[in-house]
């Protein structure tokens, strides 16, 4: 069950990763995009961590 879930993270952080990469390539970012993705990629990280704890 954990190496699901850290497979299942290790996904959506790299899609994130990607879609900021993209978006600053482009030039269409700003500041408070920036730290709205970082925002989102910290609550993914507190929820799988919550997650993997309820499941072991």
């Amino acid at each position: 069950m954990a190496s699901v879930m850290a497979v299942a993270y290790t996904a959506v952080v790299t899609i994130i990763k990607a879609q900021v990469a993209v978006t600053l390539i482009r030039g269409r970012s700003t500041r408070s995009q920036c730290e709205e993705i970082m925002v989102i990629v910290r609550r993914l990280s507190e929820f799988f961590l919550r997650l993997s704890d309820f499941a072991s």
